[in-house]
């Protein structure tokens, strides 16, 4: 289940990659190379700084961003989902229960660690909304496709 959600977290992040390089045609040509090193939640804040005159598809952008605040959500979310400790205790596996720990700096500078308890169908829950932003952002990326398309079919090969 971890994996899948790590897995579908890649499959997004990609897609948002892809959303930003095709969305800014005339970017700088440097900005590639940042792409690999700029976290999910870093690229989806460039998405929502990005203004329809910097664009290509200022439609596509404006549905783009009226997603982002349930992805950024998420992608807050996943940081716990693949970086805090699981805890597997043999009583609560029969239960679909599973735990999470949190480490942490208390107000004192001592240790604290935050535990939270989930359940299967949670986990499950999780991972199909991811799946849900991926749907959605593969289908933005899509309308960018059919758009390039159709501008490319448009153009005067005479130009």
């Amino acid at each position: 289940m971890l994996g899948h959600i790590s897995v579908f977290f890649a499959t997004l992040d990609f897609f948002v990659s892809e959303l930003i390089l095709r969305l800014t045609p005339s970017r700088p040509k440097d900005q590639p190379m940042f792409i690999d090193r700029t976290t999910l939640g870093q690229k989806l804040t460039i998405l929502e700084h990005l203004t329809e005159d910097e664009v290509s598809d200022p439609n596509v952008l404006n549905d783009i961003q009226k997603a982002l605040p349930d992805v950024q959500e998420v992608s807050r979310e996943r940081n716990r989902y693949i970086h805090d400790q699981w805890i597997f205790r043999p009583d609560d596996i029969p239960e679909g229960k599973i735990g999470r720990a949190k480490l942490d700096i208390a107000q004192d500078g001592g240790l604290s660690i935050d535990t939270t308890e989930l359940t299967i169908e949670e986990l499950y829950k999780f991972l199909n909304r991811i799946g849900e932003f991926q749907k959605q952002f593969a289908g933005f990326v899509n309308r960018l496709h059919k758009n390039n398309s159709k501008k490319a079919e448009q153009k005067d090969p005479c130009d």
